[in-house]
C-alpha cells in the first residue's frame, strides 16, 4: 500500500485511493452519473429518431406461398423400363435462385402492370417515395426513358420486398412478398409462383423443341451417312465380284460350296461305276453269267423280255402236250423264244457296254469338277484381299447404322418421356391476404432506439471519461501529483454570496460574514496543518499551474482566517502581472513589491491595510520592473524582515508554468502551495508544474483542491474531507457552497 506524507508533518501517514488501474464500479457508476446528461442526451436522440422511424416506416403485409420441388422424375431406359433420377440438391438450389432472379420480378411487374403503382404498392420510405415522385416530374411521365426507368425500379423493388427460403433438408420452398396491402402480398406471391411453374412449362417445351430439331437434323444427315456408306457397300461388291448369293456368302463362296460337293458326288458314282464294271468283268473273265448283276436285274427292259420268255415257255409246254415237236405252232413259238433270248442277250451286250461307258463318263466329269474347283479355289484366293476392304466398308456402315439407330431411338423415348414426367414444382399452398400487419412492432423499434441510444451515450460517457483528464477529487489530484492534498475549498454560488454587499461579493467576503461556513472550514483546515508542521512555518508561498485556479482568491481567504485567530499575517502580491490581491485590496497603490526589490522603497512604506481585516499587504504596483528581482539578496533580506515581524507571510507567487518567478519565490519560502482547480486543471499540467517546483529545489508541502462542486452529479472522493460535509451540517451556521 502506498501513503503520501506531509513534508515536517506530525499528522500520520495519508493512505492514497486505490490504483486507478483496478475496476471499481463505484467509480464506473459514478462517471456515468456525472456523464448523465451526455447519456440522457443520446437517449433522447435516439428515441427521437426512433419515433421518427416509427412515423416514417409504412404498415406493410407479408404473404407467402409453398412450392414443393420435385427433382426426381420417370424416364425410360432401354425396353422400356422406368428409372428414377437420383436427387440432386444443385438443382434444386438453382430453381431456388431463379425464384430470386430479376427475369422473375420483372416478369411479374409486366404481368400486373405494376410501373405506375410503385409506391403505392410496395415497402418504400417517404423520402425515396418523394424522390421517385420529383425524378418522373422532371423526366416526364410518359417518356420510354423515363417507363423504363420505372420498371427497372420497380423491379429493385419486388427483389426487396421478396423472401425465398428453402425449408432444411426438404424440397419445400417458401416464397414470401411484402407489400402495403393485404391483397397485393398474396396476389404477388401467388403471381410469382405462377409465373414459375409457366416458366418451367417454357423451359421444358423450348428444350424439347430444341432437342427434336436436333435429333431431326442429326438422324438425317446420320441417314444420309449411311445410305451413302452402304451404297459404297454394294459398289464395290459389284466392281469385285463379291456378290452374295444368300446373303451370307458371296457367290464364290457358294461356287465352290456347290463344286466341292459335285466332287464328291462324282467321285462317290465314279467308284459306283468302277466297282459295277469290276463286278461284270469279273463275271466275263469267270465264265458267269451277267445277267446276275444288279443293272441288268433292274433293267424294264429286261424284266418285259423274260415275262416274254416265260409266257412263251409256258405256251410251248402246253402246246409240246398237244403237238408234236414239228408242230408250226410250237416252231412258232420256238422262234419266239430264241428272238426273246436274242434280244435278251443284245440288252445285256448294250448293258454292259453302257457300264464301261458310264465309268468313263464317271471319270471325264470328275475330272471337270476338279479343274473347276482348282479354278474357283483360285478365284477364292484372289477374293480374300478384296473381302478384307469389303469388311472395313460393312463395319463402317454398320457403325453408322449403329449410331442412326441410337439417336432414332432416343428421338422415340423423348416422345414418350414427355407424356410420363410432370412438372418439376407444384404449388401446395397458396398465399392467402395475412390478417395483421408484419415486422417489428413499433414498441419493438423503439425499444430497440432507446437501447441503441442508452448504449451509445454509455459508450460516449466512458469516452469523454477516457478523454477527460481535468482534476476533480482528492484521490484523483494525489494520484496526479504524488503528494498530499492538505485540503479542499468548496466551490460558492452566486446564490451563496447574494446576501453580500457589492463590494465583498467574492470567497474573501463570504469569509468573513461566514467564518463558519462550510467554505471557510476549508481555508481553516489549511491553516491548522500548516501549524502542525514539525518546523516552524512561517513563509507559504501559494502559487498554481495556471491562471484561473484561486491561487490569488485562496491566499486572500487564508490570511483572513488566519487573521481571525489572532495571527499577525503579511500578504505579499508577486503577481506583478496580474496583481489580483492589490486589484482587490488596494487598487490604488503606486508602489510595491517591485520598488521594494529594486530598492527604490522600504517594505514598511507601501504597507496596505485589508480593509475587512488585519491583514497588511505588500501590493504590486501598476508599473512594469522588468528586471529579475525575486532572485536576489533583497528579496532574501525583505523575507527575513517580515519572517521576524510577522507569524504568518503569505507569498501570492504567478502560475508556475506561466512565469519563471513562480519557482524563485516559491524557493525562498519555508513551504509551497499549489492550487488545483477543481475540473480545471489537468493530470498533465500540474506533474509538470510540479517538475518544475522540484527542479527548482522547491519543496512542495501539498495541494489545495479549490472550487470543489461538492453538489456535482457522481462526484465522490473518500479523500476528501469535503465527502463528509453533510453528515457535519450541523456544525455549519450558514449555507454550504
Amino acid at each position: 500500500m502506498n501513503y503520501l506524507t506531509f513534508p515536517t508533518s506530525k499528522l500520520p501517514p495519508v493512505e492514497v485511493s486505490p490504483d486507478p488501474d483496478v475496476i471499481n464500479m463505484g467509480q464506473i457508476l459514478a462517471s456515468f452519473y456525472r456523464r448523465r446528461s451526455l447519456i440522457l442526451g443520446a437517449v433522447a436522440l435516439a428515441a427521437g429518431l426512433g419515433l421518427l422511424m416509427i412515423a416514417l416506416t409504412p404498415r406493410v403485409y407479408s404473404s407467402g406461398a409453398l412450392l414443393m420441388l420435385q427433382p426426381q422424375q420417370q424416364r425410360l431406359t432401354e425396353g422400356g423400363a422406368e428409372s428414377q433420377a437420383a436427387p440432386d440438391l444443385a438443382a434444386v438450389e438453382s430453381q431456388v435462385e431463379f425464384l430470386r432472379s430479376r427475369t422473375l420480378a420483372a416478369r411479374l411487374v409486366d404481368k400486373l402492370a405494376l410501373v405506375d403503382r410503385r409506391r403505392a404498392l410496395m415497402q418504400t420510405s417517404p423520402i425515396s417515395g418523394t424522390m421517385g415522385w420529383v425524378r418522373d416530374v422532371l423526366g416526364g411521365l410518359s417518356s420510354p426513358a423515363s417507363r423504363s426507368a420505372r420498371r427497372e425500379g420497380m423491379i429493385d423493388v419486388i427483389m426487396a420486398n421478396t423472401s425465398v427460403k428453402r425449408r432444411p433438408s426438404t424440397y419445400a420452398v417458401d416464397v414470401t412478398v411484402t407489400a402495403r396491402s393485404p391483397a397485393d402480398a398474396a396476389l404477388f406471391a401467388n403471381t410469382l409462383a405462377d409465373l414459375y411453374l409457366r416458366w418451367q412449362l417454357e423451359m421444358r417445351f423450348d428444350a424439347a423443341s430444341r432437342t427434336n430439331a436436333w435429333l431431326v437434323e442429326r438422324l438425317n444427315t446420320l441417314q444420309q451417312e449411311v445410305d451413302q456408306k452402304e451404297r459404297k457397300v454394294d459398289a464395290f461388291r459389284a466392281s469385285t465380284g463379291l456378290l452374295s448369293a444368300d446373303g451370307a456368302s458371296t457367290l464364290t463362296e457358294q461356287q465352290m460350296r456347290d463344286t466341292q460337293g459335285a466332287v464328291l458326288a462324282a467321285g462317290a458314282d465314279l467308284m459306283e461305276k468302277r466297282a459295277r464294271q469290276a463286278q461284270v468283268e469279273s463275271l466275263v473273265a469267270t465264265g458267269g453269267s451277267v445277267e446276275t448283276i444288279g443293272a441288268v436285274l433292274s433293267s424294264t427292259t429286261i424284266s418285259e423280255l423274260r415275262t416274254r420268255q416265260a409266257d412263251a415257255a409256258r405256251r410251248e409246254s402246253e402246246m409240246a402236250t398237244r403237238y408234236g415237236p414239228m408242230h408250226p405252232d410250237i416252231i412258232k413259238v420256238r422262234a419266239e423264244r430264241a428272238n426273246i433270248d436274242g434280244q435278251i442277250k443284245a440288252e445285256v451286250a448294250r448293258i454292259e457296254a453302257n457300264v464301261r461307258n458310264e465309268v468313263a463318263v464317271a471319270q471325264a466329269r470328275l475330272r471337270s469338277l476338279q479343274g473347276a474347283l482348282a479354278g474357283i479355289r483360285s478365284q477364292a484366293i484372289n477374293d480374300n484381299a478384296s473381302m478384307i476392304r469389303q469388311r472395313e466398308l460393312e463395319r463402317d456402315a454398320a457403325l453408322t447404322r449403329s449410331v442412326y439407330e441410337g439417336y432414332l431411338k432416343r428421338f422415340q423415348e423423348l416422345g414418350d418421356q414427355a407424356s410420363l414426367s410432370g412438372l418439376s414444382a407444384q404449388i401446395v399452398a397458396r398465399a392467402v391476404e395475412p390478417r395483421g400487419a408484419s415486422g417489428r412492432s413499433a414498441a419493438w423499434i423503439f425499444g430497440l432506439w432507446l437501447t441503441i441510444g442508452l448504449l451509445a451515450g454509455l459508450a460516449l460517457a466512458f469516452a469523454a471519461e477516457l478523454i477527460d483528464d481535468r482534476l476533480d477529487t482528492v484521490d484523483a489530484v494525489e494520484r496526479s501529483a504524488g503528494i498530499s492534498t492538505v485540503s479542499s475549498v468548496p466551490l460558492l454560488t452566486r446564490g451563496a454570496m447574494k446576501s453580500l454587499g457589492p463590494a465583498e461579493r467574492h470567497p474573501a467576503g463570504y469569509v468573513l460574514r461566514n467564518p463558519m461556513s462550510a467554505f471557510a472550514e476549508g481555508y481553516r483546515v489549511l491553516r491548522t496543518i500548516i501549524r502542525s508542521s514539525v518546523r516552524d512555518i512561517k513563509v507559504v508561498a501559494i502559487t498554481s499551474a495556471l491562471p484561473g485556479e484561486g491561487k490569488t482568491m485562496t491566499a486572500l481567504c487564508l490570511a483572513r482566517i488566519s487573521a481571525m485567530t489572532g495571527q499577525q499575517v503579511l500578504l505579499v502580491d508577486c503577481d506583478m502581472c496580474l496583481r489580483g490581491l492589490s486589484e482587490a485590496i488596494a487598487p490604488d497603490a503606486d508602489a510595491g513589491v517591485g520598488e521594494v526589490l529594486s530598492g527604490q522603497a522600504h517594505w514598511r512604506d507601501v504597507l496596505r491595510k485589508d480593509g475587512g481585516s488585519t491583514v497588511d499587504l505588500v501590493p504590486a504596483s501598476a508599473r512594469s520592473i522588468l528586471r529579475d528581482l525575486f532572485d536576489s539578496d533583497t528579496m532574501d533580506a525583505f523575507l527575513a524582515e517580515a519572517r521576524a515581524e510577522y507569524d504568518l507571510v503569505l507569498l501570492d507567487c504567478p502560475p508556475v508554468l506561466a512565469l519563471a518567478d513562480a519557482s524563485q519565490i516559491a524557493r525562498r519560502a519555508d513551504a509551497t502551495i499549489v492550487v488545483v482547480g477543481a475540473k480545471r486543471t489537468s493530470t498533465r499540467v500540474l506533474r509538470n508544474a510540479i517538475r518544475h517546483l522540484e527542479l527548482a529545489g522547491t519543496t512542495v508541502f501539498g495541494t489545495v483542491l479549490n472550487m470543489v462542486d461538492i453538489k456535482a452529479p457522481g462526484r465522490r472522493s473518500y479523500g476528501d474531507a469535503i465527502y463528509y460535509t453533510d453528515a457535519q451540517g450541523r456544525y455549519f451556521s450558514t449555507e454550504r457552497a
